[in-house]
Parts: C-alpha cells; structure tokens; sequence
C-alpha cells in the first residue's frame, strides 16, 4: 500500500531528520529542499535510505532571513524555569539552513519565553533544552521549528552573559 502525499501552497518544504549526526555525515547536509509533489516522493524515499522512516521530519519553509531565528534556552524544572535566555541568530553559515551561527545576540522577547514554557510544561519537560522558532512576517507570528533536548551549538553564550545553564543538572 503506497503512502499519499499532499502538498498545498506551503511549499518550498525540506525533509531534515529527527537525529542529526547519521543523516548528515552521509548527505553533508541538514535538510534536503522539496519543491514540489514528485520531489517529495523521491527525496523521501532517498531519505528513508539514509535514516528510518520514523526519523523522517517533512517542515514547512517558513520565509525570511536568519535575523528571524530565534532561540529560547533553557533549564526548566516542576514546570518553572530556574534559569534562561533567548537569543536571536543574526547570520548564520550557510544562511539559509545554517551549520553554524556566525552572530548571535541575546534578546528579551517575552512571547518566546511563554510560548516555550507553555510547550515544555505540555510535554512534562525536565532539564536543560533549546526551543527553537523562526519569526513569519507573513502574520506576525513565531513558528516552533524544532526543540533539543540538550544542550545546542551555541548555548555558550549564556556562559558569556553570566549563566552557566549546564550546571543546572548538578545543583537541583
């Protein structure tokens, strides 16, 4: 029995992983763009070669640049945060499907913090995590991308702003 597929007007979509490290050191890179219905159909299943089918994320593209990614870090616990940040990811190499952040800076964005602490508290989060967002213009809304649970590339920042969030995990 084969799947269907519907694609609406969301596209350009990507195909990227759940789990990072498998399908990137075969591919070189995070995600793999989809255009259309007949691309889909066959990155797919390129994908499902790669990693399982159950690891397979289908995401729509939401446009603007990487000044519209933002990130919210955390360590939560009992449904409060103890202690985080929120950074805003201004470059990033490539700059469409980054691998590495080239400027970030620390933002108070208190949409983010509720929007991520309303997720986790849904989830029964506990511990140390990135929730990740992109900013969509087209109506004024911050879009979940993805969430780590764990620490993430540059989470070292809030070392630099005086909060060592990993050690979190030895002092509660």
């Amino acid at each position: 029995m084969s799947k269907k597929y519907v694609i609406g007007s969301s596209t350009p979509i990507i195909i990227k992983p759940a789990v990072m490290h498998t399908f990137y050191a075969y591919t070189k890179n995070k995600v793999i763009l989809v255009n259309n219905k007949e691309e889909l159909e066959a990155q797919y299943q390129k994908a499902s070669t790669i990693i399982p089918p159950s690891e397979i994320i289908i995401q729509e593209i939401i446009p603007g640049s990487a000044e519209n990614l933002y990130s919210f870090g955390s360590f939560v616990k009992g449904s409060k945060i103890i202690a985080a940040i929120t950074g805003r990811r201004s470059r990033q190499i490539p700059m469409d499907f980054g691998k590495a952040s080239t400027f970030v800076e620390l933002v108070d964005i208190p949409e983010i913090r509720s929007l991520s602490l309303r997720l986790l508290n849904a989830l029964g989060y506990y511990g140390l995590s990135e929730v990740e967002f992109k900013y969509d213009a087209r109506d004024g809304q911050f879009k979940l991308l993805e969430i780590n649970p764990r620490t993430w590339k540059w989470h070292s920042i809030a070392l630099l702003a005086g909060l060592n969030l990993p050690y979190f995990y030895t002092a509660i």
